[in-house]
């Protein structure tokens, strides 16, 4: 998703709370996606082993896989991998919480999930137009504020496009 400087142009920028709609905004997609998106980013990730011979990691788009650790174990040589997420091995990934660590580059570069850009813009645009459900409301000063507006049907297909795939 493009940075939240480069779609305030899109959205009123009158507004004083642009910039925190369009973190709030990308953050809500980020979090139906199940993972960062875009940009592409070397990173870390510590997740709990499946037992089984295959992993699903939150990824959606696996680049390279700079080194992968079962239980302590240097595995990486034995891992096969998708793009869209799954890490297999030709035996049985730990099953203790956080026992596997991958260190791999995956996302999208921003101009290539432009679309999911188009809908943290369309979700914060709404926002400023004070549609959103109320969240707070004080009587002596006048004050409302309003939680980010939801995604709509149309926004939430192009999400599930980018979305991790569970089992």
């Amino acid at each position: 998703m493009a940075d939240p400087e480069e779609l305030a142009p899109i959205i009123d920028t009158a507004t004083p709370d642009a910039t925190f709609l369009l973190k709030a905004a990308t953050a809500q997609v980020r979090r139906a996606c199940g993972w960062h998106v875009t940009p592409i980013i070397e990173q870390t990730l510590t997740v709990d082993g499946s037992g089984g011979r295959e992993l699903r990691i939150p990824s959606g788009r696996i680049l390279s896989i700079a080194s992968v650790l079962n239980d302590g174990e240097d595995v990486t040589a034995d891992v096969d991998s998708s793009e869209a997420g799954i890490l297999k091995l030709p035996y049985c990934w730990t099953d203790k919480f956080g026992g596997v660590v991958i260190e791999l580059e995956h996302g999208y570069a921003q101009w290539e999930a432009a679309d999911l850009a188009g809908v943290v813009a369309a979700i914060a645009s709404r926002s400023t137009m004070r549609t959103g459900i109320v969240a707070a409301q004080a009587v002596g000063g006048a004050s409302v504020r309003y939680e980010i507006a939801p995604m709509l049907e149309q926004e939430h297909a192009i999400v599930q496009r980018y979305a991790v795939r569970s089992g």
